[in-house]
């Protein structure tokens, strides 16, 4: 059938427009890809850019730890201390640099062991495995004089997980420890938790046994998993800071030091992290008697002044 004029037309007008529509779509889908291409090669560019930021940051923050270990050293000397006596550890947080003395030796760690126990703890918490409002039964056998527990608990008593944890490190409460590690299925297993946090320990019957002993070293590495870990350990961090403010590491500053200290005989001890200037931690356990104490806040001092010093230049 042959078509009059007028349907040529239209049907004519029907093709140009289609033409135009099907060349308007084609530039709009390579526009389109242009613009995504464009977009991913941004985001590589930026992408780049932080990593070479970090990197220069990194080499900014990186600071030389060996001027700050003669320090320590001298004030030591100086001061007529039998270096055998004290062990420390100081871990710059930003690098992982670290300086030490004695840092493999073992020392009694007192009460110090108290902030791996809470750390074991929080940790189920946050995978629940246990519940803050969770209570514990308080045995005779988990008795140990130090702290409101012993004193305003009968035995048989159940007692919350939160307030056994907030009496073990605010006031460094003895029964509320016992009941912690005893739940865990005793010391040897409570010990064992702990190559969590420091991979590098070695799980040998010395380091299980009943002598609660720590490395220096041991205790740092465990301080640098609880930095890396922080936001998991954030009720944890402020009872560190109400944890004899004033004294141990915290004697000279006055700054609320988040720290868990320990004294036992002639064992004067102290582990804790800096968060107010250039992050770092410090364990430092000494033989001194009370005399420790004064060392601990005096070493302290030098290496809070000394990352302080540092980061300002």
């Amino acid at each position: 059938m042959k078509m009059n004029k007028k349907n040529r037309i239209i049907v004519l007008m029907i093709l140009v427009l289609f033409s135009f529509l099907t060349l308007f779509f084609v530039k709009d889908k390579k526009d389109q890809k242009q613009e995504v291409v464009i977009r991913e090669k941004v985001a590589l560019q930026e992408h780049e850019s932080k990593i070479e930021d970090q990197k220069i940051g990194e080499e900014e923050i990186a600071l030389d730890l060996q001027p700050l270990k003669k320090k320590l050293d001298d004030y030591l000397k100086e001061n007529e201390i039998d270096a055998q006596e004290v062990g420390y550890v100081v871990i710059d947080l930003l690098s992982g640099d670290s300086i030490g003395a004695n840092e493999d030796t073992y020392f009694y760690a007192a009460s110090t062991y108290k902030l791996p126990l809470a750390m074991v703890w929080y940790e189920k918490i946050n995978d629940q495995e246990a519940k803050l409002d969770e209570e514990l039964v308080f045995l005779e056998d988990t008795y140990e004089e130090g702290g409101h527990i012993g004193t305003d608990y009968e035995y048989g008593s159940s007692i919350s997980i939160q307030e056994l944890l907030e009496a073990m490190i605010i006031e460094s409460d003895n029964s509320a420890a016992h009941i912690l590690y005893e739940n865990l299925g005793g010391w040897p297993a409570f010990k064992k938790e702990l190559k969590k946090f420091d991979p590098t320990q070695k799980i040998d019957e010395k380091y299980i046994s009943y002598d609660n002993e720590f490395t220096p070293k041991n205790m740092g590495n465990i301080l640098k998993y609880f930095y890396s870990h922080k936001d998991e350990f954030e009720k944890l961090l402020k009872d560190l800071k109400k944890s004899k403010p004033g004294e141990f590491l915290d004697r000279n500053l006055n700054v609320y030091f988040p720290q868990k200290y320990g004294s036992y005989d002639y064992s004067y001890n102290a582990a804790g992290i800096n968060f107010n200037t250039h992050p770092y931690a410090i364990v430092i356990d000494t033989v001194l008697g009370d005399y420790g104490e004064v060392v601990i806040g005096d070493m302290n001092e030098i290496v809070y002044s000394y990352f302080v010093e540092q980061s300002n230049e």
